[in-house]
């Protein structure tokens, strides 16, 4: 018997979708796949370890630079926290943007190669979970989750720990593919974010539900018609910002304010 990792319901046997087996909650609708029958696809391996000496860490791209700005629109200054960082380049356009940034990620060598290179942000290499239980209370002001949760196999325990790393009124920002756009819908099994590395899928009403739970309110969200959206291309911008805001929104960024004095009575299963 699976339980559902947002809201505790029964799970109903998988379905194939996309070459996946997809369980999908009766609940708040999340998606996921089936736990038992689900590898980490980079247990073993580095997630770069292809990396060449001298990458091309650019964070001066459009669509680095509007995340920045969703961040700077709630919170203008202060620490942050940059989970599953990646190569760097989030984490750099908002060092860059004045932020104090501590990154955290996996890849010991991504890490070792922006530990020399580019020094203006504390990198950490660890495991998301392990860092959260040993990072100090209260440290933060904002906690980043750009493209995260959909590779946690248990995203509540990742949530569950947020508040006690932020100060009072901390943000929080997540941004996701998102299974309820339409192009989602159209496409379905052809969807080319249903990956195996994509173990969870949250629509904006799941994604509702688990920060509720943990004492998040919903501050904003925005639809983009793809990742690397705004590209820098006025027209071509203008084009997929109107095809976002009639349904057509494969990534769902969002804003959540952490509730101070929020209890919390969920497990952190």
């Amino acid at each position: 018997m699976q339980l559902c990792p947002v809201c505790d319901a029964l799970l109903p046997p998988p379905v194939m979708r996309g070459g996946l087996p997809l369980q999908s909650c009766p609940g708040c609708a999340f998606r996921g796949i089936d736990l038992e029958q689900w590898a980490y696809p980079y247990a073993g391996e580095d997630y770069y370890a292809s990396l060449t000496d001298a990458p091309d860490v650019e964070w001066r791209h459009p669509f680095l630079l509007h995340r920045v700005a969703g961040v700077r629109r709630y919170q203008a200054s202060g620490r942050l926290l940059e989970l599953g960082a990646g190569m760097g380049e989030t984490a750099l356009a908002l060092a860059h943007a004045g932020f104090c940034v501590d990154a955290v990620e996996e890849s010991a060598k991504a890490v070792s190669f922006l530990k020399k290179h580019h020094p203006t942000v504390a990198w950490h290499q660890a495991e998301i979970g392990d860092f959260l239980i040993r990072a100090p209370e209260g440290a933060y002001d904002i906690i980043t989750l750009f493209h995260v949760l959909e590779h946690i196999p248990r995203p509540r325990r990742v949530i569950a720990a947020l508040p006690r790393l932020l100060k009072p009124g901390g943000l929080v920002v997540i941004e996701l593919p998102n299974p309820d756009g339409l192009h989602a819908r159209l496409k379905g099994d052809r969807w080319h974010y249903l990956q195996r590395h994509h173990v969870n899928y949250l629509g904006l009403s799941t994604l509702r539900r688990l920060m509720a739970d943990h004492g998040f309110s919903l501050l904003g969200h925005e639809g983009k018609y793809h990742f690397s959206h705004p590209q820098g291309v006025w027209w071509k911008d203008a084009v997929k910002f109107l095809l976002a805001k009639i349904g057509f929104a494969d990534i769902l960024c969002t804003w959540w304010r952490c509730t101070p004095t929020a209890t919390f009575g969920r497990s952190n299963r």
